[in-house]
């Protein structure tokens, strides 16, 4: 497998900036000609936020996050497996960093991180409810 080795030593050099690594053409856009008088096209408009993006539901990211929560609490009392001791532990870190990423305001981001805890605590729950 030299030629793996040597293919994957290429692409980090070029990742790195290497100047022998073959670099897109760029081709440069000329500004449309407008005659005088006439107002030149309208930038695109901005996507419309709605009710299923992240950033206009944050009632929605901390209702994920109270959800992640309780499940978290009950799991902490279960028996689990290693493996499964350790996903839950990687939820309550998916929570910490939701939480964080709502104090710096970001809330794209606290949504997709509570909604990770969410989705692998509900998955242990499922897998470790008593019957």
């Amino acid at each position: 497998m030299p030629s793996r080795s040597l293919a994957l030593l290429v692409v980090l050099l070029c990742l790195g900036g290497s100047t022998g690594c073959p670099q897109p053409s760029r081709t440069v856009k000329k500004p449309r000609d407008t005659t005088p008088g006439q107002t030149p096209p309208a930038p695109p408009r901005a996507p419309e936020v709605t009710p299923q993006s992240p950033s206009a539901a944050p009632e929605t990211t901390r209702s994920n996050l109270a959800q992640a929560r309780g499940l978290l609490a009950a799991l902490r009392d279960r028996p689990l497996s290693g493996e499964q001791r350790s996903q839950v532990d990687s939820g309550e870190a998916f929570i910490e960093q939701a939480d964080a990423a709502l104090r710096d305001g970001d809330q794209d981001r606290a949504a997709t991180l509570a909604d990770k805890a969410l989705a692998l605590l509900q998955q242990i729950d499922k897998d470790t409810r008593p019957a």
